[in-house]
């Protein structure tokens, strides 16, 4: 696993296409449908997304988490890791480089 900072747009559609997922999968039942239709306008909104600063883990070219810091990395905006690789350290490792950062 290799963890990066990145501005490429298309690792950061790739990992805000990944926050989506999990958050339909694992966040999306405690959310009101409002909620839901929010979170999706939010990571569609450019004002947003714009100014958020990316942090992604890949494996084998593949996204597998990613953290979106807002406010010159003083607030985490988003931190979402696929189900197949929750419980491994991704989340942690991103962290520890957004923290080095």
């Amino acid at each position: 696993m290799k963890i990066v900072k990145t501005t490429d747009k298309t690792f950061q559609q790739q990992a805000l296409d990944l926050a989506l997922h999990v958050f339909m999968q694992f966040e999306a039942t405690d959310y009101s449908d409002e909620g839901i239709e929010e979170f999706k306008r939010s990571l569609q909104n450019p004002a947003y997304i714009d100014n958020l600063c990316y942090y992604i883990a890949i494996e084998q070219e593949e996204v597998i988490g990613m953290l979106a810091t807002r406010n010159k990395g003083s607030y985490i905006a988003l931190l979402f890791v696929d189900a197949q690789w929750q419980r491994k350290g991704v989340g942690r490792n991103l962290i520890e480089f957004a923290l080095e950062d």
